[in-house]
């Protein structure tokens, strides 16, 4: 992250995302999928914090810590 704040952090990653798109339901169901997967991966539950929240209390060194362990198998 170096210079940047947490804050812009996730605010870059949040812009990231196509704003225009209309959820339908298989895009509905992909993101709770999603949704799940981080939250039993941070949390061990399929439910928590809203996801910004969850990462800024994280930081960015846990976040890509916990992303590539799950990478690892």
């Amino acid at each position: 992250m170096g210079r940047q704040s947490k804050g812009d952090w996730v605010a870059g990653i949040a812009d990231t995302v196509e704003r225009q798109v209309r959820p339908d339901d298989e895009l509905k169901r992909a993101q709770r999928a999603f949704f799940i997967a981080i939250y039993q991966l941070i949390c061990g539950s399929d439910t928590g914090p809203r996801i910004p929240t969850l990462l800024l209390s994280l930081g960015e060194e846990r976040v890509k810590m916990l992303l590539r362990k799950s990478n690892d198998g």
